[in-house]
């Protein structure tokens, strides 16, 4: 008897393509989305960064979008104040 076959790799794929691959293949998937601290999406699409199976027939695939825009914070790991103070 043959073992069965692993998911389709669909790591780097957009979102969509990945999701089509896999449930064309008959791969029940889950979605997880991961991203840089203190950040907001900017733009692209969502890519798929990791996949594993989790079951016999299903998919955990973690995704990323493809920009992001950071916070900036202060050296002390603050964010910088808006409230501006005297200036000289």
């Amino acid at each position: 008897m043959d073992p069965t076959p692993g998911p389709p790799d669909v790591v780097a794929l957009p979102l969509e393509e990945a999701l089509h691959a896999l449930q064309a293949a008959g791969w029940r998937v889950r979605v997880r989305e991961t991203a840089p601290p203190r950040s907001t999406p900017a733009g692209g699409v969502q890519r798929v960064v990791r996949q594993r199976a989790t079951a016999d027939d299903e998919v955990e695939l973690v995704v990323a979008w493809e920009r992001y825009t950071l916070s900036r914070r202060s050296p002390e790991g603050r964010a910088p104040s808006s409230a501006g103070g005297p200036h000289p």
